[in-house]
């Protein structure tokens, strides 16, 4: 479990950047929609969480060679979500995208790093990787549990106040100088289904 807890601290050191720039509204958008931006704030935060198991994920299948794609996990994944979500009056159709969403993006995010690291061995992570089975995807697990709870309060705001939502949501992915495009794409997929509630 040490050695789970220091990969996944280089993980979220990795990505945290992302939304730290974002989290400080200007007064007027702080006075014109303080919990749009709070459950925004807070949403970007437990998805960007997620996203950062996605590096040892990465390296854990890079040393035992298995794909990137778990269609068994994900419908295991994604029923675990719906159980937690549709109870709170969350359409499936809704939280089935969303929760596509957060493996398309960790997916990205694996899918680039395996290149990277194929193309560039020095950039490769050094050590052994922590077990994904009894190490990883308990974290992965948790992390999800956290962006259900975020998305429920999400969706609720985004479908009653949908301008104020789109507002704080675009506010919170202004990304920062020198995030990584890799980073701003998965945050951004995984964030899509929530996004543009206004239709113009």
């Amino acid at each position: 479990m040490r050695r789970l807890t220091s990969w996944l601290l280089v993980a979220v050191s990795a990505l945290v950047f992302l939304t730290v720039g974002s989290f400080a509204p200007s007064h007027a958008q702080a006075e014109y929609s303080p919990q749009s931006n709070r459950v925004a704030a807070s949403l970007v935060d437990a998805v960007n969480e997620r996203l950062a198991i996605a590096i040892p994920v990465a390296a854990s299948k890079r040393a035992s060679g298995s794909p990137v794609d778990d269609p068994v996990r994900e419908a295991q994944a994604a029923e675990a979500f719906l159980a937690l979500v549709t109870p709170q009056g969350i359409p499936e159709r809704e939280a089935r995208e969303f929760i596509q969403a957060q493996f398309e993006g960790s997916k990205f995010i694996q899918r680039t790093l395996l290149q990277q690291w194929e193309s560039r061995p020095s950039t490769a992570p050094v050590g052994n990787p922590p077990n994904l089975a009894t190490q990883v995807r308990p974290a992965i697990d948790a992390a999800t549990e956290n962006v259900a709870r975020t998305f429920v309060e999400a969706w609720n705001l985004a479908n009653k106040h949908p301008r104020e939502w789109d507002r704080s949501l675009a506010r919170e992915l202004s990304p920062p100088p020198g995030t990584w495009r890799w980073e701003r794409v998965a945050v951004r997929m995984s964030l899509e289904p929530l996004m543009g509630r206004v239709k113009l």
